[in-house]
């Protein structure tokens, strides 16, 4: 496949497989490149109706490495991420 140089893995068809921090900001880049990505995880999604009548609980945080590495590789996703929680220097 042919490459450009605002899509250098246009034409590449990745798959992640686990939708945790690093699957997801690999995933992230993957696309920002040009490349068709899939993504597998094995648990259900702790949001879904089916989590909820289990009677689970999820206490779903983003430690210092998690955002320390989206601010390295985007800016523009940690600005879009930061809003939705909030601050901790505690994990």
């Amino acid at each position: 496949a042919g490459q450009s140089e605002g899509a250098p893995l246009a034409g590449l068809e990745a798959v992640v497989v686990g939708a945790g921090p690093s699957g997801l900001l690999l995933a992230h880049r993957l696309l920002q490149a040009g490349a068709q990505v899939e993504i597998f995880e094995g648990r259900s999604d702790p949001r879904s109706p089916e989590a909820l009548l289990e009677g689970r609980a999820y206490a779903l945080g983003l430690g210092i490495r998690g955002r320390t590495a989206i601010r390295t590789v985007d800016d523009e996703l940690w600005s879009a991420i930061e809003p939705s929680g909030f601050g901790s220097e505690w994990f």
